[in-house]
């Protein structure tokens, strides 16, 4: 059981961005994101909006949807994000739908320049950790994708 929960910490400069961060507490969420800023790995904030000075904080809001929810939730939402899929492409939603959501989310990515393995790698982590329930003090687990021969990255 995780004791860690997902908080968006919302970063201000000459553009809003925002990450979403697995952490036990707030403190501990805005910690990680000024680390990995500060690590130069921006890459992993989306941009919101223009602004000004770097500020970090939590976005009380975004964390309400994510704080009180469960595994059974989760599966819920994922549902209808495939269900929305497979009206839209008629792939189904078992097996085969699932990977071509997640295949077609890879295309979406690399148009919109966000790093898919990287977040695939974080989505895995995220899924293995929320398995282990609410009470759980892990952290999140290492994750390494690569792809073989043929492929990129």
């Amino acid at each position: 059981m995780s004791r860690h929960r997902t908080f968006r910490i919302m970063v201000t400069k000459p553009e809003d961005l925002f990450i979403d961060i697995i952490a036990r507490d707030k403190a501990h969420a805005v910690e990680r994101a000024e680390a990995l800023w500060h690590r130069g790995e921006r890459s992993r904030f989306e941009q919101l909006f223009p602004c000004n000075q770097p500020q970090f904080e939590i976005d009380e809001q975004a964390c309400l949807h994510q704080g009180d929810a469960q595994n059974d939730d989760r599966s819920e939402w994922a549902e209808s994000a495939l269900r929305a899929f497979s009206a839209k492409t008629g792939s189904g939603i078992g097996e085969e739908g699932l990977h071509d959501l997640i295949a077609d989310l890879g295309h979406y990515a690399e148009r919109q320049r966000i790093d898919f393995l990287d977040c695939i790698a974080r989505a895995i982590g995220c899924w293995a950790l929320e398995r282990r329930g609410p009470l759980c003090a892990d952290g999140v687990p290492p994750v390494i994708i690569q792809v073989g021969e043929g492929g990129e990255p």
